[in-house]
Formats: C-alpha cells, sequence, structure tokens
C-alpha cells in the first residue's frame, strides 16, 4: 500500500488532520548498480562498439517453460483446502495452468510484427534501464541480447522509463501503436476482475482491532515475474535496447493481463494461508502484490498468519524467496 515509515503522518490521516497531496518521484543519478562489470557510457542514443556486449550478461531463449514456483508444491498446497468455494477451486486452477504452460495475454487477433521506437525517457535513463534489462537477464526474466529479432512476427515494442522512488522501472509500453497495440488486442472477457483494498477499507481495520493493534505488511519482489508467459507469446513481448534485440519471458509491466495473471497467483496463495489461520479475513488485505495485515495487540492472530504466509511462499518457490516481511510496532490511538 505504500505505506510511509512516519507514523505521525500516518494518525494525521486516520484523523483527517491534514490533506495527503503526492510527492513527486526522485531519483538518484548515484544508485548503486546491480551489474557493475557493465561499462557506463557517454551516449545511449546510440549503439555501443562490440567489446560493450563482452561484459553484458546474455541468455538464449528457452525452448521449455522456465518457472521459480514448484507447481506440484502449490498443487499439494491447494488441495488441502477443503472448504474453498468454486471460484477459489477454479482460480487455483488456473494458476496452476499457468505455471505449467504459461498465462496467456488472450489475444483476440494475430497480430502482425511491429518495430516501434522507444521513449525519450528511456534514453534520458540510459544508465538505469540498461542495469535494469541486464537485472532481467541474469534473473532469467529476459532472453537477449540478439543481434537480430529471434522470432518470426517479432514485435519491438517502445521501452520506456518510469521513475519511482530512488529507482527506475523499465516498462513495454504495449498500447502502441494505438488499436494496433497487444493491450488494445486483449479479450477482456477472459481476464478475472481485479480486486483490491484501499487505505479506507484498512483504516477500518485498524480502528476495529483497538488499541495496541499488531500489523505486518508482505511486499513481494519481481511479483509480476513469478508467473511465466507462454511460449506462444514471446514474440509480441520483445523489445529494443541499444541495437540488441531482448524478449521479457515473464509477465511484463505495462500489458492488462498482467495484472490479473498475478492476482490470481497471489490472491491464491492468502487463500491458502487464511484456510490454516484464525485470523478473520477482514483484517487481511490485498493491494496486488501487498498483502498488510493488522489484528489486536496480544490475540497473536498477526504473528500467526505472518508465520504461515511465509512459509507458505517458501514452500513453493524453489529459489530465494520473493517475500519480505515487516512487522510494525503496536498502533496507539
Amino acid at each position: 500500500m505504500g505505506v510511509p515509515e512516519d507514523w505521525d503522518r500516518i494518525y494525521s490521516w486516520i484523523r483527517h488532520d491534514t490533506v495527503v497531496i503526492s510527492e513527486p518521484h526522485t531519483v538518484n543519478r548515484d544508485f548503486k548498480r546491480k551489474c557493475e562489470e557493465i561499462p557506463i557510457l557517454a551516449n545511449y542514443a546510440v549503439a555501443p562498439l562490440d567489446f560493450f556486449w563482452k561484459y553484458f550478461p546474455s541468455k538464449p531463449l528457452p525452448s521449455v517453460l522456465e518457472t521459480a514456483l514448484d507447481v506440484n508444491k502449490f498443487k499439494e498446497l491447494s488441495k488441502t483446502c477443503i472448504n474453498w468455494f468454486y471460484a477459489q477451486i477454479k482460480r487455483a486452477s488456473t494458476v496452476i495452468h499457468n505455471l505449467t504452460h504459461g498465462a496467456p495475454t488472450h489475444q483476440m487477433l494475430e497480430l502482425p510484427s511491429l518495430d516501434d521506437r522507444n521513449c525519450p525517457s528511456a534514453i534520458e535513463y540510459g544508465k538505469e534501464v540498461t542495469d535494469c534489462v541486464a537485472t532481467w537477464v541474469k534473473s532469467g526474466f529476459a532472453a537477449g541480447p540478439f543481434v537480430t529479432p529471434p522470432l518470426k512476427k517479432f514485435r519491438c515494442n517502445s521501452l520506456m522509463a518510469v521513475p519511482q522512488d530512488n529507482k527506475v522501472r523499465p516498462v513495454l509500453n504495449v498500447s502502441s501503436p494505438k488499436d494496433r497495440s497487444l493491450n488494445d488486442n486483449i479479450d477482456l472477457v477472459k481476464l478475472e476482475t481485479v480486486k483490491m483494498t484501499s487505505a479506507k477499507a484498512f483504516g477500518y481495520s485498524i480502528c476495529e482491532a483497538g488499541k495496541g493493534a499488531i500489523m505486518s505488511k508482505f511486499d513481494i519482489v519481481a511479483a509480476y515475474k513469478a508467473v511465466p508467459a507462454c511460449i506462444e507469446d514471446y514474440r509480441l513481448q520483445g523489445f529494443r535496447w541499444l541495437n540488441r534485440f531482448f524478449i521479457e519471458l515473464k509477465q511484463i509491466f505495462g500489458a492488462i493481463t498482467s495484472v490479473s495473471n498475478f492476482y490470481q497467483l497471489g490472491k491464491t496463495v492468502v487463500d491458502i494461508v487464511l484456510s490454516t489461520c484464525h485470523i478473520p479475513k477482514r483484517f487481511v488485505h490485498r493491494q496486488l502484490d501487498d498483502v498488510p495485515v493488522v489484528a489486536p495487540k496480544y490475540s497473536g492472530l498477526c504473528e500467526q498468519f505472518s508465520y504461515t504466509y511465509k512459509y507458505v511462499c517458501n514452500e513453493i518457490i524453489y529459489h530465494l524467496p520473493l517475500t519480505a516481511l515487516t512487522m510494525k510496532r503496536p498502533l496507539l490511538m
């Protein structure tokens, strides 16, 4: 939910003492790079010399689907939830299918090839974008670099950079070109409606939990990348950077389907945890990849949910845990 660490400021929100004003994002241009071995270029608008790519990580286009989640373990945990409603069972089945075969973009028509120009923002934040793309490749989120388009009817989407708090997020602009984009071609009927909480709803839970309430929040790192894209859609998720071609292999920021495809996974994980814990559902909220929880002091409910959620996540993840737990101090009201 993006709750700040300034608790006095949060109290003022609850008491309606102040007007909440959004603050502009600033990016630290001296940020810590994850791929420090890659040379920094003077100009990211032109292709670098060949020696540059000797320091850049590479990943071939996989012939089989790759996922960081243990699908069999996910199935086992889902089967233990005997009191689920039909909608929950169906959602879990969809998640298992998506993890096994890849989550589709639900295209209505076959899109032609595309060669769209990158946005000026990508050039402006070229150092940060380069580091992020290299990190994607290292992490197995993207394949490349390729000298030529690696697939037939390859769509080279426009790459743009979105500044956030002290970082830059590269995003594929799959809403371009108008009327011929991936997003314009999605069959929206096939997407599950995404339901998220709000600061107001979470505030009601805090008030109900009462004085000394205990809170925790899980934030899934690289959430969309937990869900693989289906191999048939690889050609739709391409882009060019520094005159080399890449393909995103997981759900991509910017695609409407990515939100729904991850939502189904995140919602099912929470439902698995709730089937084990005694905490009332109204104390557990979801804001896509964030899971904020609040419970009365000394009830042990927040601690129980937090422990179980972390356990379930670690059980279904092959590699490093994707979740980070932060226990907040009691809220004094």
